[in-house]
C-alpha cells in the first residue's frame, strides 16, 4: 500500500513538474470561495482558507490556487477607469491578499464578468454594476494581472447577457488582453453555463460545461451524463469545467448532502473526466473523511496526465456507463477505466479486455479505495461490483489490441453548442436501437459540421472494412475521409426510419499508428450515425508500413502553451512525435 501511495505522489510531482517545463496548464487544483462564502467574501476569510490548505497538506498534493470569486468589488472609478475594492471587505486592498497567498507558496485568482455587472449584483446592486470587463478590456487585464499579480480568472456571463454581447467575440477580446500584459502563464476559466463551441479551444483554458452545481445527488447524475459525450473537446491545455467541488460540505440549510459514497465519486468522475478541481467548501470544518478524499492521490494523478486524452464511453449496461482514457501515451500500455453506477442499488458488469482495448493486462489497480484489483480478472473479463451511486476507477496496464468499434458520440464534433437553440449544431439525442443509447444527428449541410475520430489505431497499417450504422428515412450520403487525403462515399444510406438502424460497408486505407476517419456531407444532410465498426482485411502490395523513425504526429503550441492549427502569427513550439516514441520541440515561424 505505501509502495503504491509513494507511486502515486512520484507520478503527481513529475506532472506538475511538466507544467513549467512545457508551458501546457494541466487542470486547475485549488480553492474557491462561491460555494462556501458566496458573496461575503473577505480579507480575513481568505487569508483563512489559504492558510488552512497549507496546514492541510493540499498543496503538497497539487491544489494551488485559492481563488476569490464574486463580491470584492464596489463600483468603478469612472475617472481613473479601474475596478474598485470593498475597503470594509479588503481593508489593506485586494493585491495584499495575493501578495499573502504568494507567500504561502501558493497562487491567487480572480473573478468578473464579460460584460457590464457581475452575477451576484443581480444587474441592479451598484457594487457590482460597470465592473464587467466590456470596453475596459486591455486596461483590466493589466490591473488583474500586472497591478494585483493575479494568476487565475474566472469571467462570467451575467453582465454578458445584460449587455447583449456576443460570447466569442467578448471572450476572444479578454484573451486578446490577456495575452498582451507582462505577467504570462495566467489560467483563464470561461463561465457561460454550457459548451460555447469549438471555438472556445483557441480562447481558454478551462470552460464550464453545464449550469451551477449544487449539493446534491441529482446535481452530480446531471453535470456528469452531461460530459459524457465531450471528452473529444478537451486536449493538452484545454478543458471541460464540470463546476466547484462540493466535497466536505457537509449538509447544508435545506438538509442537502452527499453520502461517503457520492463524495468518493464525485472525486472520482471530475478526475477521470481531468475537470479541473477546486475545492468548495470551509477548510477549517472539513471532516477527516472528506479531506482524505480531496487528497486521493491516485485519482489526481489521472486527473493530472499530461496527455489530457479525452476519455469516451465504451458500454452502458441501463444504469451503469463503462468509460476509458489512455495514460501517459496514446495507444500506450495504461489506461484509466471508470465504472459509473448511477443507481440506486448495486451493479455487477462484466467488460470483455478486448471492448476496453486490450488483449491482456497484467496489472489492475482500483484508484477510488487504492486497492489491487487484478483479482476482478479472469476468463480475459473485468467483473466490476459498483455500490449505489458509486464509481470504480481501474487504471489498467498491458498489451493493447485495436479497438474495433467507434461510437459517433465520442468523436469530435465541428459544430456542436449547448447554449443557443436556435443556431445550427450537431446533436447527441436518445436512441433505443443504438449501441450506446444515444446517436448523433443534425449534421452534415456544411464542411462546418462533421464528424472527426482522432484516436483511431491501426497496429500495422492496410486495408480495413469500414461498416457505418446509420438511422434515416430517406436515402443520405456520407463522405468519409481518412487522414485528410483518403476519400470514399458511402451513399444511398436509408434505413425507412429514423428510428431503425442500417448499414453499409466500404474498404478505407490505414496507416500503420493513429489515424483520423472523418465523416462529412458539404452539400446535405447525413443520416444520424450511431457508430462504425472496423475489420482488418489486408496490407496492400507496395505500401510501407511505418517504421519507428517516421514521424507519428506533429502538435502545434503558442507560447502560452496553447495548442494552435500551426498557421497562426508569431513563433510557435512545434512537436514532433515519432512512432519510436521519440520526441522533438523547435521553435519555428
Amino acid at each position: 500500500m505505501k509502495k503504491h501511495l509513494l507511486l502515486a505522489c512520484l507520478l503527481l510531482f513529475g506532472l506538475l513538474q511538466s507544467v513549467c517545463a512545457d508551458g501546457i496548464h494541466l487542470p486547475t487544483m485549488g480553492w474557491s470561495s462561491w460555494n462556501c462564502f458566496g458573496l461575503d467574501v473577505t480579507y480575513t476569510k481568505i487569508q483563512g482558507q489559504a492558510l488552512a490548505m497549507t496546514k492541510k497538506g493540499l498543496d503538497k498534493v497539487g491544489y494551488l490556487y485559492v481563488n476569490i470569486d464574486d463580491g470584492f468589488m464596489n463600483g468603478r472609478d469612472k475617472n481613473a477607469d479601474t475596478v474598485i475594492v470593498n475597503k470594509i471587505r479588503f481593508p489593506y486592498g485586494i493585491r495584499s491578499v495575493a501578495d499573502y497567498i504568494h507567500k504561502k507558496g501558493l497562487k491567487a485568482g480572480i473573478y468578473t464578468d464579460a460584460g457590464d455587472n457581475t452575477c451576484g449584483s443581480g444587474n441592479s446592486a451598484a457594487w457590482g454594476c460597470g465592473v464587467g470587463f466590456y470596453g475596459h478590456e486591455d486596461m483590466d487585464a493589466k490591473m488583474y494581472f500586472d497591478k494585483w499579480d493575479f494568476d487565475f480568472i474566472k469571467v462570467d456571463f451575467c453582465g454578458g447577457l445584460h449587455a447583449g454581447i456576443d460570447e466569442q467575440e467578448a471572450y476572444t477580446r479578454i484573451r486578446e488582453a490577456i495575452d498582451k500584459c507582462d505577467k504570462k502563464d495566467i489560467v483563464y476559466n470561461v463561465c457561460r453555463w454550457g459548451y460555447p463551441g469549438t471555438w472556445i479551444s483557441d480562447v481558454a483554458d478551462s470552460w464550464r460545461m453545464q449550469g451551477d452545481i449544487y449539493l446534491g445527488w441529482s446535481s452530480l447524475i446531471g453535470i456528469i451524463r452531461e460530459n459524457l459525450y465531450m471528452g473529444a473537446f478537451m486536449s493538452p491545455g484545454h478543458y471541460n469545467d464540470m463546476d466547484m467541488l462540493e466535497i466536505g460540505r457537509g449538509k447544508d440549510g435545506y438538509g442537502n448532502f452527499l453520502t461517503p459514497t457520492e463524495e468518493k465519486t464525485h472525486m472520482a468522475m471530475w478526475c477521470f473526466m481531468a475537470s479541473p478541481l477546486l475545492i468548495g467548501c470551509d477548510l477549517n470544518k472539513i471532516s477527516t473523511a472528506s479531506l482524505n478524499i480531496l487528497k486521493n492521490t491516485e485519482l489526481i494523478a489521472i486527473n493530472q496526465d499530461s496527455l489530457s486524452a479525452g476519455p469516451y464511453v465504451t458500454h452502458r449496461f441501463d444504469s451503469v456507463y463503462v468509460m476509458v482514457r489512455d495514460l501517459k501515451e496514446s495507444h500506450g500500455p495504461r489506461r484509466a477505466i471508470a465504472v459509473w453506477n448511477m443507481a440506486d442499488h448495486p451493479r455487477t458488469v462484466n467488460v470483455a479486455l478486448t471492448d476496453l482495448g486490450y488483449s491482456s493486462v497484467a496489472q489492475l489497480r482500483e484508484a477510488v479505495e487504492r486497492v489491487e484489483a487484478v483479482a476482478s480478472v479472469f476468463n480475459d473479463t473485468i467483473h466490476a461490483s459498483v455500490p449505489a451511486h458509486g464509481t470504480l476507477v481501474y487504471v489498467a496496464e498491458g498489451t493493447r489490441c485495436e479497438e474495433t468499434v467507434y461510437e459517433a458520440e465520442a468523436a469530435w464534433k465541428s459544430c456542436y453548442q449547448k447554449i443557443h437553440g436556435d443556431k445550427k449544431s450537431a446533436n447527441v439525442v436518445s436512441s433505443s436501437v443504438c449501441s450506446g443509447g444515444v446517436k448523433v444527428g443534425n449534421i452534415g449541410l456544411g464542411d462546418d459540421n462533421r464528424l472527426e475520430w482522432r484516436n483511431v489505431w491501426s497496429d500495422t497499417g492496410g486495408e480495413y472494412e469500414l461498416t457505418l450504422y446509420f438511422l434515416s428515412a430517406g436515402a443520405r450520403n456520407v463522405n468519409v475521409v481518412v487522414n485528410g487525403t483518403n476519400s470514399v462515399w458511402i451513399t444511398g444510406c436509408s434505413s425507412g426510419s429514423f428510428n431503425r438502424l442500417g448499414n453499409k460497408k466500404c474498404t478505407v486505407l490505414l496507416k500503420k499508428g493513429m489515424n483520423t476517419i472523418c465523416m462529412k456531407n458539404d452539400r446535405a444532410y447525413m443520416p444520424d450515425i450511431d457508430r462504425f465498426t472496423l475489420q482488418f482485411i489486408r496490407i496492400p502490395e507496395g505500401i510501407r508500413t511505418a517504421t519507428d523513425n517516421d514521424v507519428k504526429k506533429v502538435d502545434y503550441y503558442d507560447l502560452q502553451g496553447r495548442k494552435t492549427s500551426g498557421t497562426s502569427r508569431g513563433v510557435t513550439i512545434r512537436k514532433t512525435t515519432y512512432f519510436g516514441g521519440k520526441q522533438e520541440s523547435k521553435k519555428v515561424r
